[in-house]
């Protein structure tokens, strides 16, 4: 039978795709304590790149300058680190004032519920006690959950630095690797490597660039309400937004709660949500738009579920490398001529895919209208043209 059939029919291909990318994904999900720090090494050696480029215009060698730069990139995230401990630590030495607030307010919610839905106070206590008790005894799987998810997340993050500098000192021979191993199409992989290069760089710079701004709106708004730690519970909710439509929501929880522990009044809490709210919608739509622009165009639906397999797949690091991995496989999608169509349903459909047929329709009845009237002028100038010569 002529290969020629396996290539014209669409089955054929749709299974051969689905095979590797099943293949893909049971190879990421064995090897994630490679994978995931190769990824994220990726990232940070390309945003490190320009750096180590000046330094070793500085007549920096090329060793000395990649361990500089991770140096510096460590010292301004432990630097970061820092600043969020000692904020914490300030927060944990006021625990017993908190707590004693925590059981007012936990008494006159009680007696809220019992005079508006008539469940009585004993009741309601009882029915708390259950839950602790279900807490308690699933308490045990859950922190192991917990714990389990952060120590793979910080293994991860012990191999960075070591593949960072490798990849940072050994980028010219990588490059060249690349080049053999496709040596028919060097324009093409030079293509695909600028565009992952643009895509990294703008993803974490905008990240970076959008979490100091929204950071800074959310500390203005939670002082302008007097929120105790506004900074910290500002910057930590902004830091989350590395996790995009879901750390937002663990974000604005903490400070939610120190209103209604701090407060007297229940507005303020309800001030809190909507500071969040309208900040949320300015970086949604206004802030990481410009900062970070159109280079990584993922569709809302592709984003949601990209997120959820991911984090499935890697956990936390995976809802981090979400967006940035698919942006990227976009980018070898639209390169490859036979995976284009699976590029174009992970980008963001145009003006006319959002239209309803009938305002299509009614838009070619008002070009053909449009036409029809033009043509009598048309013949008009061509007879013209005729009795004059």
């Amino acid at each position: 039978m002529s290969t020629d059939f396996f290539k014209d029919q669409f089955p054929f291909r749709f299974a051969a795709v689905l095979i590797c990318i099943i293949g893909l994904i049971y190879i990421s999900a064995q090897l994630q304590a490679v994978v995931v720090p190769l990824i994220f090494s990726t990232i940070f050696a390309v945003m490190l790149y320009p750096l180590t480029c000046r330094l070793e215009r500085w007549r920096f060698p090329r060793g000395l300058a990649a361990i500089t730069s991770i140096l510096i990139a460590a010292i301004f995230i432990g630097t970061t680190f820092y600043f969020l401990g000692t904020q914490m630590a300030e927060l944990g030495g006021e625990s017993e004032q908190l707590l004693t607030k925590l059981k007012v307010l936990t008494k006159d919610v009680q007696a809220y519920i019992s005079s508006h839905f008539g469940i009585k106070q004993s009741e309601q206590v009882e029915q708390i006690e259950n839950q602790v008790t279900q807490v308690k005894e699933n308490g045990g799987k859950i922190v192991a959950a917990i714990i389990t998810a952060v120590a793979n997340f910080l293994r991860d993050m012990t191999l960075i630095p070591l593949f960072v500098f490798f990849f940072l000192y050994f980028r010219d021979f990588l490059l060249e690797f690349f080049h053999r191993a496709f040596s028919a199409e060097n324009k093409i992989i030079d293509e695909i490597i600028s565009k992952m290069y643009d895509i990294i760089q703008s993803w974490f710079t905008g990240v970076v660039v959008v979490m100091l701004i929204v950071g800074i709106l959310n500390t203005v708004g939670l002082l302008i309400l007097g929120i105790p730690y506004a900074a910290f519970f500002g910057f930590l909710a902004s830091a989350l937004l590395v996790v995009p439509f879901i750390g937002i929501i663990f974000g604005s929880f903490l400070p939610v709660v120190m209103a209604l522990i701090t407060k007297d009044s229940y507005w303020y809490a309800v001030g809190v949500v909507g500071v969040f709210w309208v900040i949320q919608v300015l970086e949604a739509n206004i802030i990481t738009p410009y900062v970070v622009g159109s280079k990584i165009s993922i569709n809302p639906m592709i984003a949601i579920l990209v997120l959820i397999l991911f984090g499935k797949l890697w956990g936390i690091s995976g809802l981090i490398l979400a967006l940035p991995v698919t942006a990227m496989c976009k980018i070898i999608f639209d390169a490859v001529p036979g995976m284009s169509p699976y590029g174009f349903v992970l980008g963001e459909p145009g003006n006319e895919h959002l239209q309803n047929r009938s305002a299509i329709e009614m838009q070619l009845d008002d070009t053909k209208d449009k036409l029809e009237k033009k043509r009598p002028k048309i013949r008009r100038k061509r007879s013209a043209t005729t009795v004059h010569k």
